[in-house]
């Protein structure tokens, strides 16, 4: 989101909401350039939020809330609002390197990896992105296009634990794919008309979960790119979920299996 253009620097972004700011400080504080709180706003966050600044060496800033809706007008901020420095994407290569580089380190670490296919939907995206964290997901692979962008709200969306994953961004998602698969990936689809179910896929090797937009699901040329499909068993008469429940059901089952495997 470009909040406030005529307020900050070009290389600086938004970060909304007492949650996403208050982790944000707590986890990555050398990252906040700066703070602005509402003036006149009080409870134990906001107290919690000036002390984790403090520790961080961030100055805080009390401003009116009307300068806070404009350097935040389509987000709801919460009376707080931090600076921070531009995201910056890595590249797959780059993933991949941090990840071993070859497939005899990558078979021996077995990390996984989401890549997630056309999500617009900024909300989702940062869910996403905050399951992704609590799982421990070693990196995230999106598109250049059709993807939701980092922004402000999916940052919010994050509860501030975008940034703590290496976050890749390619404008050839199916070669990204065939790359992962050089090194030892393997590539798993979610899908509801998977030939298996998420209880009976292999998780206990490297790989790579595909997660599909809200729309069309994965796009043709990545479905070419997928080993296998798997799909969430559902009742009841529901044939789907939204993405970030999908995903969050996906990668916690996931998590399961390889943290019982590595006992």
């Amino acid at each position: 989101m470009d909040a406030g253009k005529g307020n900050r620097n070009e290389n600086e972004r938004v970060v909304v909401g007492r949650n996403a700011v208050f982790e944000m400080l707590r986890q990555r504080g050398a990252d906040v350039q700066k703070l602005f709180l509402q003036a006149g706003a009080g409870g134990g966050v906001i107290r919690d939020i000036a002390s984790a600044a403090a520790e961080a060496g961030v100055r805080v800033q009390y401003v009116p809330k009307r300068r806070l809706d404009r350097l935040a007008p389509d987000a709801v901020h919460q009376g707080v609002i931090a600076m921070v420095g531009s995201f910056r994407y890595a590249t797959v290569e780059e993933l991949i390197q941090g990840l071993g580089g070859s497939i005899d380190v990558v078979k021996e670490s077995r990390p996984m990896v989401l890549v997630l296919d056309r999500i617009q939907d900024v909300h989702n995206f940062g869910a996403i992105l905050r399951t992704a964290a609590a799982a421990g997901i070693d990196g995230v692979i999106v598109p250049a296009t059709h993807m939701a962008p980092l922004s402000a709200a999916a940052v919010k969306a994050s509860a501030g634990t975008a940034g703590l994953i290496p976050i890749a961004r390619t404008a050839r998602l199916a070669v990204a794919l065939t790359q992962l698969k050089e090194v030892g990936f393997w590539v798993v689809g979610l899908d509801t008309r998977g030939d298996k179910s998420i209880w009976d896929t292999r998780w206990d090797r490297p790989t790579a979960l595909v997660i599909g937009g809200e729309a069309k699901g994965i796009s043709a040329s990545v479905r070419k790119a997928c080993d296998e499909f798997a799909a969430i068993p559902m009742s009841g008469g529901v044939e789907s979920l939204n993405a970030s429940v999908a995903a969050a059901v996906t990668i916690f089952a996931a998590a399961h299996v390889r943290h019982d495997q590595a006992r």
